[in-house]
This record gives C-alpha cells, sequence and structure tokens, in this order.
C-alpha cells in the first residue's frame, strides 16, 4: 500500500511519521490487533521484551476488548523468567493520540522521543524501562501497511523506532510459569 490514494486512505502524510499513529488505530473486530512492543538489551547483557495487546490472541474472535501484556527476561548467563498478565478491560484504556497504555497498575506512554514502560513485577517478574529515539519513527513500505484479501479485508501494520537508548531495571526473581 504505497500508492497516493493508499496515503489518503490511511490518514497519513508520506515521509512523516506523527504521534497518532502510535496510538490505539484499530478495534476489537475478530480477526484484528494490535501489540505495542519494546525490546532491548542492557549494558550488562540482559534482554527484555515487553509486548501490550489490547485483544488477547486466543479470544481474538469474539470482538472485545480483552487486555494482555507479557514481559521476558533473559540474564546474561541465559536464565529465562517470563509474566504473561490478563487485565480487565474497565482497569485498562488504549489513547488514540499517541502511545498511552494503560493496563492496571502497567503501562507504556511516549511521543515518538521518549517511552517510558512499567510492569509491575508479577510472579517476580517486571521492568522499569525508559526509551529514547535515536532514529526517527519509520515507517516499512512507506504507509507500513500491507493490504490481503480481495477486498484489503486483512491487514498488516509495522511501524518502529529501530534504534533506541534503553535505561531501567527489571526484576527477575522466579522461574518462568509460562512456557518459552
Amino acid at each position: 500500500m504505497t500508492r497516493p490514494e493508499d496515503y489518503a486512505k490511511l490518514g497519513i502524510k508520506e515521509g512523516m511519521v506523527e504521534p497518532w499513529e502510535d496510538g490505539r488505530r484499530d478495534t476489537p473486530t475478530p480477526g484484528h490487533n494490535e501489540v505495542w512492543y519494546f525490546d532491548g538489551t542492557m549494558e550488562d547483557g540482559t534482554k527484555t521484551v515487553v509486548g501490550f495487546r489490547p485483544v488477547d490472541p486466543a479470544t481474538a474472535g469474539d470482538g472485545t476488548d480483552s487486555p494482555n501484556l507479557n514481559v521476558n527476561i533473559t540474564t546474561p548467563d541465559g536464565q529465562k523468567f517470563v509474566s504473561m498478565l490478563r487485565v480487565p478491560a474497565e482497569e485498562s484504556s488504549v489513547g488514540t493520540d499517541q502511545c498511552d497504555v494503560q493496563f492496571g497498575p502497567h503501562y507504556a506512554t511516549g511521543d515518538l522521543k521518549n517511552y517510558d514502560v512499567h510492569v509491575e513485577p508479577v510472579e517476580g517478574v517486571g521492568v522499569d524501562l525508559h526509551y529514547e529515539a535515536l532514529v526517527d519513527p519509520y515507517r516499512a513500505g512507506g504507509t507500513s501497511h500491507m493490504a490481503l484479501g480481495d477486498n484489503d479485508e486483512y491487514y498488516y501494520t509495522d511501524q518502529s523506532i529501530p534504534r533506541c537508548r534503553v535505561t531501567g531495571s527489571g526484576a527477575a526473581s522466579t522461574p518462568p510459569t509460562t512456557p518459552w
């Protein structure tokens, strides 16, 4: 989807990612989902992955929000710690003006330049991270959208800030309870 009419249809400008594009852009319509994904490798070699999803992929067919998130920490010696969390929809929100994801006490907020990601430790696994963008946001393929199906009824979108300075801390004190 890289034609001028695709940009117009999506309401985006070529070559410029705006903060609202990092907010919620989809609905819980069956088969749809979004994810706010953060990863990083810390100076000591610890790797972190955090993903916030307003719709649980396991229930993506029922048309309702089912907020969930994962936090994965791999220590420098290879130990893996994982926590998969579900949060009641009434305790969650996702903004539409910028990245503003609130799932109970857990959150990801940002403005395309700086992001704060916090996951309260659950089962001993949590993070408190700050991301500072070192490059401008990027839309893969121009619009970051790829339409599939005879009537573009399925699509995939991916925009990212592929290089950030990550600071903060993580908690990893129990073995994983969720298969890696």
